[in-house]
């Protein structure tokens, strides 16, 4: 099986633009190999990409809300793998899989999977944060990969 670096395009080097600045703190942290989430300093629900909690009457400030490390672990909620695509650098990568993942702590966070065949992941099975760091680009970025 290929690791995430041989099964990844040259699309991966291209520099990340417009990324909304109330997010720094997660790609931040991504490039750490650390997986930040925003979590509720009054209830501790965590939440991405929101950093505001809804569990509450009224809406906390965002001084009770704190970027903190999650586990970056999680199981499969949704699917596709993806057989075509309108980017020709990733035209040598397809078929891949793209998943909603359901993080241990509760959100619900869009990846991509990598180090598994797309077709045999599953809704529930298992999986983990795995980062790519580009030297080329100075930024990481997080994929999903089977847990264990």
């Amino acid at each position: 099986m290929a690791t995430t670096t041989e099964a990844l395009g040259e699309w991966i080097h291209r520099p990340m633009t417009g990324i909304d600045p109330d997010l720094i703190p997660f790609f931040e942290g991504i490039k750490q190999h650390r997986f930040p989430l925003c979590r509720c300093k009054r209830c501790g629900s965590w939440w991405f990409p929101y950093t505001l909690c809804r569990h509450h009457d009224d809406i906390p400030e965002f001084d009770e809300m704190e970027w903190a490390t999650s586990s970056g672990r999680g199981t499969i909620f949704a699917k596709v793998v993806v057989h075509q695509v309108i980017d020709p650098a990733a035209t040598a990568e397809v078929p891949y899989a793209l998943a909603i993942v359901e993080l241990e702590e509760g959100p619900h966070f869009p990846a991509r999977l990598v180090e598994c065949d797309p077709h045999a992941a599953q809704i529930g099975d298992r999986v983990e944060a795995v980062y790519f760091d580009s030297d080329r680009a100075g930024h990481t970025m997080v994929f999903f990969r089977p847990a264990g």
